[in-house]
């Protein structure tokens, strides 16, 4: 188990291709689990305080547990070729080499727009453990109920078009606030469940740079302005071990790394930077790569994160 992990996030399925896969979630003390003989197949994952830790480890065919073996032990069964074993053999025990230690993790998601019925969510949750979407669309106790039957964090954003001077008010802070005391890590919604998938990040406005959203989109000091506020009132509210990270737009998601600079001059505030690449589309390959530009200016410029 890799460091940090308090909870083993288990797919269990009735074939090696994945079919009748449901979830379940044990404490990380419980070391062992005996699949059933109708879901044999098995894959787990490393939960930590803050989501998944790593990917899963792989898809194994497992014996169901049975009666008791026969004294003769009969002969090792090999793990499949294109699956590695669950539990692989451990290198010998070594002092840590700090400059061999990734120095980041990435996580992958999806953007699923406003996908929050349950056919939608049981498909993108096959490829991705975490969701980028309104808030909006998450904002019951059965729809967050439904990311997390299917192991899926959300990455809430919060603001869609209108003013920037309309975000500006204690009704949409207050607003931010609320949903994360509900279903934020650590919020009242996941008191007494196995496993706590709650929201960790806040990203505040989509391309508040954009003139096709928002009619006071040149003026950086009204977005620089909320970032301050609602950082406010985010450490006011929430203790630092589940404090979620703001989410601030660098590239204004149109005008580029321009943006960003004049938005941190005017006093914007931060835990993380989100960028949008688009690569164009005069040529498929343009497209493909990327503005790949961007996101190394925003890290440069910012030394935060980057979320793509």
């Amino acid at each position: 188990m890799p460091a940090g992990t308090t909870s083993i996030h288990i797919a269990v399925m009735t074939d090696i291709n994945g079919d009748g896969t449901t979830y379940l979630d044990i404490p990380s003390s419980q070391t062992r689990y005996a699949p059933s003989p109708s879901t044999t197949v098995v894959d787990v994952q490393a939960f930590g305080s803050s989501g998944a830790i790593g990917g899963w480890a792989g898809r194994v065919e497992t014996t169901p547990a049975g009666p008791e073996p026969p004294t003769e032990e009969p002969p090792k069964r090999e793990p499949p070729t294109e699956e590695p074993p669950i539990e692989p053999e451990l290198p010998p025990k070594q002092e840590p080499a700090t400059a061999e230690l990734p120095k980041a993790d990435m996580v992958v998601g999806l953007d699923s727009g406003g996908w929050a019925w349950n056919s939608a969510v049981r498909d993108f949750s096959g490829a991705v453990k975490y969701v980028r979407s309104s808030y909006k669309y998450y904002n019951s106790d059965s729809r967050i109920g439904r990311l997390a039957n299917y192991g899926v964090t959300l990455m809430p954003l919060f603001g869609e078009g209108g003013t920037l001077a309309g975000y500006n008010n204690p009704v949409f802070i207050n607003e931010i606030v609320r949903w994360f005391k509900r279903y934020g890590k650590g919020g009242t919604y996941w008191a007494g469940k196995p496993v706590d998938l709650g929201a960790t990040t806040c990203e505040l406005i989509n391309e508040p740079g954009n003139p096709s959203f928002y009619s006071d989109y040149s003026n950086p000091a009204l977005y620089a302005l909320l970032t301050r506020r609602v950082k406010a009132a985010i450490r006011a509210n929430f203790p630092l071990a589940v404090r979620p990270k703001l989410l601030v737009s660098y590239d204004g998601g149109y005008g580029g790394s321009e943006y960003g600079r004049a938005v941190f001059a005017s006093g914007a505030v931060a835990d993380a930077v989100t960028v949008h690449p688009y690569g164009g589309k005069s040529s498929r390959a343009q497209s493909a790569l990327g503005g790949r530009a961007r996101v190394e200016q925003a890290h440069t410029e910012t030394g935060l994160p980057v979320y793509v």
